[in-house]
């Protein structure tokens, strides 16, 4: 462990983005928008066909694997518009995360919980999860 990550989403769509990462100990970790990003949006935005990176360019930090091993997923949603990903973020506070962290399949849980909040706003959207496995 203690290994430094990047990440890359590549988009078909224009739109705004946001990462997630759902640790192995099922905690939240926002990646884009975090505490350290910053500009006149949370979120980034995205044209159709372009890669984005978090932590991006410049930005004076680095993601770092530290912590408890086990699965963990990261989850990156482009959405048409920001009041999309504004319903999504008021709806991951409702999450009772502690509960839902004990499932198995937690980021699938939490994930479809996303998706259900998406489908309330107007709009397009794309998601891709990924699960990864942090070892000794």
């Amino acid at each position: 462990m203690n290994t430094l990550l990047s990440l890359q989403v590549a988009s078909n769509m224009a739109g705004y983005a946001l990462m997630i990462d759902i640790d192995p100990s099922g905690k939240l970790n926002w990646l884009l928008p975090n505490r350290l990003t910053t500009g006149p949006s949370p979120y980034a935005p995205v044209s159709a066909g372009e890669t984005i990176s978090s932590p991006p360019p410049g930005a004076g930090f680095r993601f770092r694997i530290t912590g408890q091993t086990g699965r963990g997923t990261v989850v990156a949603i482009v959405a048409e518009t920001k009041q999309q990903l504004d319903a999504l973020r008021a709806s991951v506070r409702s999450i009772d995360v502690e509960a839902v962290s004990t499932a198995p399949e937690k980021g699938n849980v939490i994930v479809d919980r996303w998706l259900q909040a998406l489908e309330k706003a107007s709009g397009a959207w794309a998601v891709g999860r990924v699960e990864y496995t942090v070892t000794p």
